[in-house]
């Protein structure tokens, strides 16, 4: 159905059902003209023809007397007074963010402001327009706090594009600190982050993101190596969260990145002690369990040195290690797989194939050279056996 509006009525609709706020003033501040989201909202008035010859003060005082414990209950009076000024004085339509108490609450608007002529070209007073913006300010300031948590945390992320050649939308300019890679450099396209990855980590980090997205995973979490600027190499640990439309086609990949390199470190280092002595740094007897079960060598002699208790009595517990020490490195020479299983209890596995009486040549010749070996103790050279 069509409908017609009298040029009469279109002021009126206007005023009843715009949800902007609108109004006209005098030179001197006084309504010539409010709609009903203004009277509503901002001056709480009882209709559209009680601000008529008022000013924003009268509406303020008026408010702000219901509460007289609290003289910030309603401060949009001076506010707009302040803005219609400055208004008159530049002569040409401006913008304000004007923010004040209404009825107690902080409230941002979006104020656009002229100077307002008759058809004469008189000057009559200012004409204007609110809107109010101040649920996007809250939002607007949790993403600048977010953001600058992002930009000083250890985490960095990531947005790319579903477009050719996946572009990166976005990267937190943290990432010069945490990964030492310029951000410059990725937002302009000049290199791709897959650059950084490391080369022996590449081939099967791409593979996995190719078969993440074949089965429409919206979460994934991968560890591997980059190279940096400073070719440094850092592990990291790379969040990833894939949003896919009603068709299930992928239209962007957000990546939450930290540095994993000392975590990644340190559970090297426990195993490595978990499957090594201390003293030696040969293998120990819980990692000859694990050869043994997963390699199936040929063939294991243990041996220990021969009255070790006396040389720690007469020369030292620390004069003991020394020998111990020493013994290690000589077997580590001779290259023969060995593990210290014991106090002064070792281990050498053979993993060719040969007969008893190979084996026992094999175990002559090992001994053959640790009897030759000649041990630096307290000043003193001895032999063991």
């Amino acid at each position: 159905m069509e409908h017609k509006i009298e040029i009469e009525n279109f002021l009126e609709l206007i005023s009843t059902h715009l949800p902007d706020m609108l109004w006209a003033k005098d030179i001197s501040g006084k309504y010539l003209f409010a709609n009903k989201a203004i009277c509503d909202n901002l001056l709480m008035a009882s209709d559209t023809q009680e601000p008529i010859g008022k000013t924003d003060l009268f509406f303020a005082l008026r408010e702000r007397s219901k509460h007289p414990e609290n003289d910030q209950w309603h401060t949009f009076g001076e506010l707009c007074q302040n803005s219609d000024r400055i208004t008159l004085e530049h002569m040409h339509p401006m913008r304000f963010e004007e923010y004040g108490n209404i009825r107690g609450q902080l409230v941002y608007l979006d104020v656009h402001k002229a100077p307002f002529y008759d058809k004469n070209g008189e000057l009559i007073g200012v004409i204007g327009s609110g809107r109010d913006i101040t649920l996007q300010k809250q939002l607007e300031r949790e993403l600048n706090t977010t953001k600058r948590l992002i930009e000083s945390g250890p985490v960095v992320v990531f947005e790319w594009g579903n477009e050719e050649g996946w572009p990166i939308h976005y990267v937190s300019s943290n990432i010069d600190s945490v990964l030492g890679i310029n951000q410059i450099k990725l937002l302009s396209k000049k290199t791709k982050f897959s650059d950084y990855i490391h080369p022996d980590d590449l081939e099967k980090i791409t593979h996995e993101v190719d078969e993440y997205i074949k089965k429409n995973t919206t979460k994934f979490v991968q560890e591997y190596r980059i190279i940096n600027e400073s070719s440094q190499i850092i592990w990291i640990k790379d969040f990833t969260v894939v949003e896919y439309d009603e068709q299930n086609s992928l239209t962007r990949i957000m990546g939450y990145i930290f540095d994993d390199t000392a975590r990644k470190y340190s559970d090297e280092q426990a195993k490595y002690l978990n499957h090594h002595d201390q003293l030696t740094g040969l293998p120990n007897r819980t990692k000859i369990t694990i050869d043994i079960a997963e390699n199936s060598p040929q063939g294991c002699a243990i041996f220990n040195i021969d009255s070790f208790r006396e040389i720690n009595d007469f020369f030292g517990v620390s004069a003991g290690d020394e020998i111990l020490i020493q013994l290690a490195k000589k077997i580590q020479e001779m290259k023969i797989p060995a593990y210290r299983i014991g106090g002064d209890e070792f281990a050498v596995l053979f993993y060719q194939s040969m007969t008893q009486s190979s084996f026992k040549e094999h175990l002559e010749q090992l001994l053959s050279e640790i009897h030759e070996m000649r041990f630096t103790v307290a000043d003193e050279n001895i032999n063991i056996r």
